[in-house]
């Protein structure tokens, strides 16, 4: 069994050229005026390292900004 969740942010414009330095620590886009430190997905990519989990990444809703899609398998009940 797979548990998967996804999170989208539909104002960040990333191009596509350069959408895996988006775990990168520190990494912000050019022009991108949004609150923050560039730490957020560099932080997800370790843990899912840490559980052997996969990301993907695509465009978000509409065509609009980043979808990151987190994948790991499910432990089996404990009882």
């Amino acid at each position: 069994m797979v548990v998967a969740g996804a999170v989208g942010h539909a104002h960040a414009r990333q191009p596509i050229s350069e959408r895996e330095r988006v775990f990168e620590r520190f990494y912000r886009i050019l022009g991108h005026n949004e609150p923050g430190c560039g730490l957020g997905l560099a932080i997800v990519a370790e843990c899912a390292r840490g559980l052997d989990a996969s990301l993907r990444l695509s465009e978000g809703a509409h065509g609009r900004g980043l979808r990151v899609e987190v994948r790991l398998a499910a432990c089996p009940a404990s009882g």
